[in-house]
């Protein structure tokens, strides 16, 4: 996609270089180039999102995607699905084992939508520095809730931590600084650490 002149120029005056030198033509057009293309991606994505939404005014308890529609990620679990593997509605897309425990009330839907709902199993040894065979003693000890996620066959696959069952637990430990994926994890009452 060509770039005029005039946008060229404004490309330069709009965004600096951190090293404070001077855009070239050739950088400038090969940046603004490439901010187009991500610009562009960025709207086909939101569009296809908007499709699927428009899709649930015909199907609103939710919808399996076509096969076609392409390769997805479970919002939970982080399986790769496609076609009568997904499981599409008002939280997002999910796999069907995913679907079918939030069916059976094993986890709300909601933490979909809304990642500061819950933990994952790997953020526990990344973020708090508890090693996966502490973090199975805590949960023993009734110290630290889980919610298994089974498959059909009955194996647990995932596990989430839910923020509002760990928030005590939540407030003796503390983030490692290196390696940081959530922020701060708020409830109503405010920060919980």
């Amino acid at each position: 996609m060509a770039i005029s002149d005039k946008s060229l120029e404004e490309f330069k005056k709009t965004f600096p270089k951190k090293s404070g030198e001077e855009w070239s033509d050739d950088e400038a057009r090969e940046a603004s180039e490439r901010l187009t293309r991500f610009a562009s991606l960025l709207i086909d994505i939101f569009l296809a999102e908007k499709k699927k939404e428009k899709k649930l005014e015909q199907f609103p308890n939710g919808y399996h995607l076509e096969d076609g529609d392409g390769y997805y990620n479970c919002r939970i679990c982080y399986k790769g699905v496609r076609g009568k593997d997904t499981w599409y509605d008002k939280y997002g897309l999910k796999c069907m084992d995913c679907q079918r425990n939030i069916d059976n009330g094993v986890i709300p839907g909601e933490i979909c939508k809304d990642g500061s709902l819950w933990f994952k199993s790997w953020q526990l040894h990344n973020d708090l520095g508890i090693h996966p065979q502490t973090a199975k003693k805590l949960v023993r000890e009734g110290k630290l809730k889980v919610r298994e996620l089974k498959n059909e066959e009955g194996k647990t696959y995932f596990r989430v931590y839910l923020v509002k069952e760990n928030k005590e637990f939540l407030k003796t430990v503390e983030w490692k600084e290196k390696n940081r994926t959530n922020p701060i994890m708020v409830d109503k009452e405010g920060p919980i650490f």
